[in-house]
Order: C-alpha cells, then sequence, then structure tokens
C-alpha cells in the first residue's frame, strides 16, 4: 500500500494535533494585531474568517477575543452542539447530575408527562423478559433499556407482527422471540437493546383501516425553541423529512442516511404543545419525540442525547450550540426571577430525577 494511502500511527496522529493546535495558535495571533488587521484590508479579514470557522477554544487567548470582538468575529468551534453534549458526559462521568438525563428512562419518562396531563400511550405490560411477555394485538413492544427503533415490535395479531426498524415480518412469537434473541446479542450497534427486559405499550396508528402506524415527529428543542422537527413515515418503508421551526420545509441539518419523501408537515398547535412541555424541564436541550396518530399528536419518549447528534453538518452545530448557550441562560434567568419547575421537582420527589442517570 503506498505511504500517502496508510493509516497514520496512533504518534503520528497525535504530533500532527500538537504541531496543527500550535501553528493555529501563532498563525491567529499573528492576524489578530493591530498592525496585520490595518494593514490586510478586507481579503486578510476574509481569511481570518475561515481560520476562526474551525477554530476551537484552545486556538486562542484572551487578547485574541477582545481584537475578535472589534472585528465582529468569533470562535467557530467556541459554541457546538456537539461539544455541549460532550461536555455533559464529562460532568457526568465526575459525579455531576445532568437533569435532563433521567427522563430518557421511558418508564420515568411516561411519569413526567402524566404529570404534565399529556397524552402518551396506555402501558399494557411492565418490563419482564421476552420469553414472559403475553403479545396481544394492538401492542408495541420495546426494549426497556435502548434506543432507536431497533427491537420495537408492532403486533397486529399472533401470526403478523412487524419489526419497525426494517419491516421484517414474523408470523409466530417464537420466530419473533428469536429475533430478539439475535439483537441482544448484538453489539455492533449502540441502538441495540441492552438486556432482556421488555415492556408493551398501547399501539398508535394514524390510519386504523389500513394500520399504518403513526409517524415520528422528533422536535430538537432548546427550552421553549425548536431547531428542526425530523418526520418519520415508517409505512410501507422508512422515509424522512425535515420541517424548521416555523413549518417550512427543509434539507436535511446532518448526514442521515434516511431516504427522502414529502411529508405531511407539522401544525403550529403541535409546535406550541412541545414549546409548553420543554419549557417544563430545567435543562437547556431535549429532543421530544412525539407520535402523530388518527386526528392526535402523542408522546413518545425524551431523548436527551440523540445518537446521532455528530451527523449535524457544522452550520448546524454551531446554530444548535449557540441554541444551547442561550437556553441555559434563559433557564438561569428564569431561575433568578422565581421559577420553580414545580412538575419537575414533583417528579424529583418520586424519586425520578435525584439519582444519576447511567448512559
Amino acid at each position: 500500500m503506498p505511504q500517502s494511502q496508510a493509516l497514520l500511527s496512533a504518534a503520528e496522529v497525535l504530533d500532527l494535533i500538537h504541531r496543527a493546535d500550535r501553528a493555529m495558535l501563532r498563525k491567529l495571533g499573528n492576524m489578530l494585531t493591530p498592525k496585520v488587521r490595518r494593514e490586510g484590508g478586507e481579503e486578510h479579514r476574509e481569511q481570518l474568517r475561515e481560520l476562526l470557522a474551525v477554530a476551537s477554544p484552545h486556538h486562542v487567548r484572551d487578547v485574541m477575543l477582545h481584537r475578535m470582538r472589534q472585528e465582529n468575529m468569533f470562535v467557530g468551534r467556541g459554541l457546538s452542539f456537539m461539544g455541549s453534549i460532550v461536555a455533559k458526559t464529562e460532568v457526568a462521568r465526575l459525579g455531576g447530575r445532568i437533569p435532563g438525563w433521567p427522563l430518557s428512562d421511558k418508564r420515568a419518562g411516561f411519569e413526567f408527562i402524566d404529570l404534565l396531563d399529556e397524552r402518551r400511550p396506555k402501558t399494557l405490560a411492565q418490563p419482564a423478559p421476552f420469553a414472559d411477555l403475553d403479545l396481544k394485538p394492538g401492542a408495541v413492544v420495546k426494549p426497556e433499556r435502548g434506543s432507536g427503533s431497533k427491537g420495537c415490535y408492532l403486533v397486529f395479531a399472533e401470526d403478523d407482527i412487524v419489526h419497525v426498524k426494517d419491516g421484517l415480518k414474523f408470523a409466530s412469537r417464537d420466530a419473533v422471540e428469536q429475533h430478539s434473541r439475535s439483537i441482544l446479542r448484538d453489539r455492533s450497534s449502540a441502538t441495540s437493546a441492552k438486556k432482556d427486559m421488555w415492556f408493551m405499550e398501547e399501539m398508535i396508528l394514524r390510519d386504523r383501516a389500513s394500520r399504518k402506524p403513526a409517524v415520528d415527529l422528533k422536535f430538537w428543542t432548546f427550552y421553549g425553541q425548536v431547531a428542526f422537527v425530523s418526520e418519520i413515515n415508517r409505512h410501507p418503508d422508512t422515509r424522512w423529512d425535515f420541517w424548521s421551526a416555523e413549518g417550512d420545509r427543509i434539507s436535511p441539518p446532518g448526514a442521515w442516511k434516511a431516504t427522502l419523501h414529502e411529508g405531511e408537515g407539522i401544525r403550529s398547535e403541535d409546535l406550541e404543545a412541545v414549546k409548553r412541555i420543554s419549557l417544563e424541564i430545567p435543562y437547556p436541550f431535549m429532543r421530544i419525540d412525539m407520535l402523530r396518530g388518527d386526528g392526535e399528536l402523542v408522546f413518545g419518549e425524551f431523548t436527551p442525547r440523540p445518537g446521532s447528534s455528530n451527523v449535524l453538518t457544522p452550520e448546524w452545530d454551531r446554530r444548535m450550540g449557540e441554541m444551547w448557550g442561550l437556553a441555559e441562560n434563559r433557564i438561569q434567568q428564569d431561575m433568578l426571577e422565581g421559577k420553580k419547575f414545580s412538575t419537575y421537582n414533583e417528579f424529583v420527589a418520586n424519586g425520578r430525577g435525584s439519582a444519576k442517570t447511567k448512559k
């Protein structure tokens, strides 16, 4: 294999990163000096903007921040959605409590949404090993711990069961149970079921006559504001569409491996309902997953740390990093003005939000 195509060793990568960081720091420091800025003109400012767009906090010094402010420039990666996700993960590792994370537990999320008196699927069976489940028509089977649609089954009849992720159909209970065991053995995906504990809930349909399952609407929310909504139609196969907070169709905000289609869009009243829910959570970000059923919007689950956070485009990562920072600031201001987050505090008092949630 030619040397140019060979993978660098860990030591070579570290050396490359250190040299690049030092070069970036020196170059930005030079380009931001008053003399160079004064003499460089617009071409110089454009080159400076291009460098700052990919710069990180460790590439600047305090005096450089003052000079950037004079030019109305900023550190491109100074605010990052993925960076915020990583930062909160580190806080949790150090022993901190992250208010949004306990809601990721499906039962806890249902308890919280019940306190808000919002519609959700009825719980048909408490978590149990798959072998102990009584698969009832009209039920959805989900893993207690896991994310995504892998391991999620729609039970239309005893001999008509569909795996949501890929549309696989099963004509017997034994076939489904065997498939569930293969999912438990699969450790290649972060979205696989974590252990042999499953629960059942009411199936939400958008068309009962044709048995079409509900459309998934994933609202990426920042304490009362929505960045975008992903609409996922899983019938007859999985197709996606994306919407702005104003209800306009947008290009995919990230590199999702998704088949695009023209979806149904989102209603303003649905946006307002989701915003109200997000304002009850003392945490800057929450993806609130909803189901569009037959004439109703039904709560699905809370996702405080989406597995797809890393696929956002750089522009969306920066935009949502800004939304995170401003949402955190709004929470602080609301708390200083006396907001109590009474529903969340009741949730904590019931023994849910007080403990660290392992993610």
